[in-house]
């Protein structure tokens, strides 16, 4: 299906001459440098920062409509029409995921 997909974003371009590290020793960046954008040479190639963008814009589901149930990411089955047999509870495979699966279900609750 087709998903609208209206994206705003501001992004400011920098000479990536300007920022070019002359030493061989690590440098450590600032927050404000970690998502900074770059041209080079004068030529300004807009496809990354574009692809970027829309790539973290498409919603993880998306869905159809807004009342949309979507489909089981297990069995595939359509929400809409009928309930899938996929176990409910999934056990967790990896013990270090455990800590979140009790912070989920806290916030499940709400």
């Amino acid at each position: 299906f087709c998903y609208p997909l209206t994206i705003n974003f501001v992004s400011e371009l920098y000479p990536l001459e300007d920022f070019i590290f002359r030493s061989s020793e690590p440098v450590e960046l600032r927050k404000n440098e970690m998502e900074m954008e770059f041209y080079s040479k004068g030529i300004l190639d807009i496809e990354e920062v574009m692809s970027t963008n829309i790539i973290l814009n498409i919603p993880t589901y998306p869905l159809c409509k807004e009342n949309c149930k979507g489909i089981c990411p297990d069995c595939g089955k359509n929400l809409n029409y009928e309930e899938c047999t996929c176990k409910k509870e999934k056990t967790i495979k990896d013990e270090r995921w455990r800590a979140l699966e009790s912070l989920k279900n806290i916030f499940q609750k709400k």
